[in-house]
């Protein structure tokens, strides 16, 4: 019984998604978005989906004309707390990107909103179909109080023959600590 109380104490504890809304099947709810072309999508055919689980998937479409804006996000922030270890993912389809990356990012934002740290996933930059990214065992540094998930796109050059579509499902964002080792507490 002892030894049971130990290992209890001991092993990581695991803690939900903190995310709301993460396969957006809630529309928009609890995300925001930055630069043009974002969308919720429920397109399906006999082969592909914008959904990887659900009906729902979150899409940003990039026209022949988008030559103006490099930049693009979907976002949620969340409250975190010290000392424990974060893991974020996601799933990322793409569909005649061209010139352009997408991938998750994580930033760990102080009280001010002032970026602490913050984490990519390995860049997507040629069509696949869904496939999981991952920003894993990220440790909060000592003064984080929230963290920011975003699917980010950027776009170098606007597509020249055919629309490009990039496609983010499943966001997750959970944490993994240790009841025995508080990390970043403050002494």
């Amino acid at each position: 019984m002892l030894i049971a109380g130990i290992l209890a104490l001991t092993l990581p504890f695991v803690l939900g998604n903190y995310l709301q809304n993460p396969g957006f099947e809630g529309g928009m709810s609890a995300w925001n978005a930055f630069g043009k072309g974002w969308r919720v999508s429920d397109w399906k055919n006999d082969t592909s989906s914008d959904a990887f689980s659900g009906s729902h998937g979150m899409v940003d479409e990039i026209g022949l004309s988008d030559t103006n804006e490099e930049w693009r996000a979907i976002s949620q922030t969340v409250r975190i707390q010290a000392g424990l270890t974060y893991t974020a993912k996601t799933r990322i389809r793409t569909v005649q990107m061209g010139l352009s990356e997408c991938y998750l990012e994580v930033e760990f934002l102080g009280a001010q909103t002032n970026v602490l740290k913050q984490f990519q996933s390995k860049h997507v930059n040629s069509d696949q179909p869904f496939a999981l990214a991952v920003v894993s065992g990220e440790e909060v540094p000592r003064n984080a109080v929230s963290a920011v998930i975003r699917g980010v796109v950027h776009l170098f050059l606007a597509p020249r023959d055919a629309v490009g579509f990039h496609v983010f499902d499943d966001f997750e964002f959970d944490a993994v600590g240790n009841t025995m080792n508080p990390g970043f507490a403050q002494p």
